[in-house]
């Protein structure tokens, strides 16, 4: 009997819950009916349009002022009643566009910033990847996923592609899905299994190490900005006895 290894709380982002596929049906039906309302509702504006503008001609080549200015406010109607069916549709499909990314993961509210995409895959393939492995390596993967995420993170803030910011890419995109890619490969050998996991264990345990220390670093260094920034007003307002 296997040993089982609980799931630290910092890796539950593997496992969020994607939207459901009846919210996503849900959600494409309304975008579909907007359309087609604003098709059968515009077909009929104009149609009506076209009857009053043959009303319109009718009544101004015989001379009757009367039915003229009725033709003309009955057109202005049309126009407007359509106008304001068309910005009520779009009203609706924006409230139904918010509504719908509060359905979305934790991971993809960061679609904002650089990494999202880069995150969002990494999550997929530490997924994937970990369903073959034992129970141990499977820790030993969301581990150095998690830890790499974190990275990605910290290192995006700065908006600059530094070193650590590249070494952070490095590994989400080529680091980790080449060891779990070599490990696949040798798994359909059958040979050597059992070293390999130890191989795969270690390349596993140096991404997770070399991203945690990315992650401390550039936590040290906001840390610094908010030291030199209190240093800074205590001198600037004179409370420097009083906060030291």
């Amino acid at each position: 009997m296997s040993a089982q290894f609980p799931e630290p709380e910092d890796q539950l982002w593997l496992r969020e819950a994607r939207p459901s596929l009846l919210g996503q049906a849900a959600y494409t039906l309304g975008r579909a009916g907007d359309t087609l309302g604003l098709i059968v509702v515009g077909g009929l504006s104009a149609l009506l349009i076209g009857v009053l503008l043959v009303c319109l001609l009718i009544a101004a080549l015989s001379g009757s002022l009367i039915a003229t200015l009725m033709m003309l406010a009955a057109l202005a109607g049309v126009v407007f009643a359509f106008a304001r069916f068309q910005r009520r549709t779009r009203q609706v499909a924006i409230s139904r566009q918010g509504a719908a990314a509060l359905l979305t993961p934790d991971v993809a509210a960061e679609l904002s910033s650089l990494e999202a995409e880069r995150i969002q895959k990494l999550a997929h393939l530490t997924l994937r990847a970990g369903a073959s492995l034992n129970p141990a390596l499977r820790q030993r993967l969301n581990a150095a996923a998690t830890a790499t995420r974190d990275a990605l993170r910290a290192t995006a803030v700065g908006g600059v592609l530094t070193r650590e910011a590249h070494d952070a890419r490095q590994a989400a995109d080529d680091d980790l899905p080449a060891a779990l890619s070599a490990y696949q490969d040798l798994r359909t050998t059958g040979s050597n299994l059992s070293y390999g996991e130890v191989l795969l264990s270690e390349q596993l345990s140096l991404i997770e190490r070399r991203m945690r220390t990315i992650s401390e670093a550039q936590a040290q260094q906001h840390t610094r900005k908010l030291e030199a920034g209190r240093r800074y007003l205590s001198n600037k307002y004179g409370e420097d006895n009083d906060l030291s």
